[in-house]
């Protein structure tokens, strides 16, 4: 059975508290009526002992009263003390009464009717005595058996409160302990339903994040999905559109690239053989101003060329960087190859390489790898002058091979080393250069290598130049002969 949720953010954050604050609120409502209970128990306990103690203090007062009055009544025989006798037998009576009303238990009521009789017994013997005759003498000795009733029920009013204490004590015992298991038992559930709630808020709000971080990282195959709130729900929906939306403005700029980059090749190869036959001479003589111009054109041709085969490089990477065909490889002879590739151009501007290659077998993919290297050398052949240096060391640490690239070109400002690696970002174009570079490179560098897991980044060479370092984790180390 599908159980209906709230349909807001702010609806399930609504029931959410609704739900963890009340078995809370039961607690405290039992809590509060348990603690009331005692209060009233308690409040009636002490005023139920301080009557019964009232009532036989009173009646020992009044007994004591009465045995005082028909002593002086045996002796002077004047009326006015049996008056004042008949007085206090009343009161004593009505003593009696009041402590069979308090006798709710009726633990006292046999006491009670015994010493009624009694006390009537003794009214009889004080005012049917006469005085001066032997025929009827007033029983005196029953004041004392009467004492001793009134002391035997106020014995027993005590041990009754006491048995009343007792009782009290243990309800409030149990009362104690059941808000004790009430509280163990509600401390997890409340627990449990805010960690639920937690989860039903925190969950969508996570797949949204998620979906998010793959958005900006360019993962556009995996489709949205948010189940939660509607308010959510719709935003999940709503990122999905753009999700599909990004995938037709990849397809689209892919196109675009492919289209333009071919279009763009044509062109240029014309421009290229025209600037070729005019270096050779083919149609007459140079000038040393003309040379100079058709070398600055022939530079620039070349270097559009590159930047168009960077462009297609860019596009096939963006196609196929989530997909590494990983194998077993020397790293020094995909790095000796790179070298020779770019030894003519090297050796057309009188460049010294040196390598320091340490032998180390990677577990990776060999092409993008190899891609990776290319450009970095390929940077450091451009950019350094005329009878430079490039240095190229391969060295071991851990579990990781780092490769570093070093030329004494113009160098990175400090400014650009965060976002030289930026698709598309554009430095400050060096001295003597007539065309931009596209940005592409450095990015294809810094995907390669995030894509194995390793980093790449740009070191500070006291010498001046550029040095690039690229960490790849090694998967393990030829073993020796």
């Amino acid at each position: 059975m599908n159980l209906p949720r709230p349909k807001s953010v702010l609806g399930l954050i609504l029931a959410g508290f609704t739900l963890v604050a009340l078995p809370l609120i039961l607690a405290v409502y039992r809590g509060t009526n348990l603690v009331e209970q005692l209060a009233l128990q308690s409040e009636s306990l002490v005023l139920h002992a301080v009557q019964l103690t009232r009532e036989s203090e009173q009646l020992a007062e009044l007994l004591t009263d009465m045995e005082r009055y028909a002593r002086q009544y045996e002796i002077l025989a004047e009326a006015p003390l049996l008056e004042l006798y008949e007085e206090k037998n009343n009161a004593f009576l009505g003593a009696l009464n009041t402590l069979e009303v308090l006798d709710s238990r009726g633990e006292l009521k046999e006491p009670l009717t015994a010493m009624r009789a009694a006390v009537v017994e003794l009214r009889a013997s004080v005012v049917g005595y006469v005085p001066g005759s032997d025929d009827a003498p007033m029983d005196i000795e029953g004041f004392a058996r009467v004492g001793d009733m009134v002391q035997a029920i106020s014995t027993e009013n005590i041990r009754s409160i006491d048995e009343q204490v007792e009782s009290l004590q243990a309800t409030a015992t149990n009362a104690r302990r059941s808000l004790f298991w009430q509280t163990v038992t509600l401390i997890p559930v409340t627990v449990l339903l805010a960690i639920l709630f937690t989860i039903l808020i925190a969950r969508p709000v996570r797949q949204i994040g998620r979906a998010i971080h793959r958005l900006g990282e360019g993962s556009f195959t995996i489709p949205v999905s948010v189940s939660g709130p509607a308010e959510l729900t719709a935003l999940g929906e709503e990122l999905d559109w753009l999700r599909r939306r990004l995938i037709e403005l990849e397809q689209e700029k892919n196109v675009f690239l492919r289209q333009m980059s071919h279009e763009l090749k044509t062109p240029l190869a014309s421009i290229r053989e025209g600037t070729e036959l005019l270096c050779d001479g083919t149609v007459g003589k140079l000038s040393a101003t003309q040379t100079e111009v058709v070398e600055i054109l022939r530079e620039s041709g070349l270097e559009l060329e590159q930047r168009i085969e960077n462009l297609l490089s860019f596009n096939a990477w963006q196609q196929s960087k989530g997909q590494l065909t990983v194998g077993e490889f020397d790293l020094g002879n995909v790095i000796d190859t790179v070298v020779d590739n770019h030894r003519m151009e090297a050796v057309t501007k009188k460049l010294k390489i040196r390598t320091s290659l340490k032998p180390v077998t990677l577990l990776a993919d060999r092409d993008k790898v190899r891609m990776a290297v290319d450009n970095l050398v390929s940077n450091a052949v451009k950019y350094s002058p005329v009878g430079g240096r490039i240095g190229i060391r391969v060295s071991r640490k851990a579990r990781n091979v780092m490769v570093d690239v070093m030329d004494e070109g113009p160098g990175i400002p400090s400014d650009e080393r965060e976002r030289i690696f930026e698709p598309f970002f554009q430095g400050r174009m060096p001295t003597g250069r007539h065309v931009r570079g596209t940005g592409i490179g450095l990015s294809v560098v810094h995907e390669c290598v995030e894509a194995h897991g390793g980093k790449i980044g740009v070191r500070v060479r006291p010498t001046g130049g550029s040095h690039f370092r690229m960490t790849l984790p090694v998967s393990h180390e030829p073993q020796a002969a």
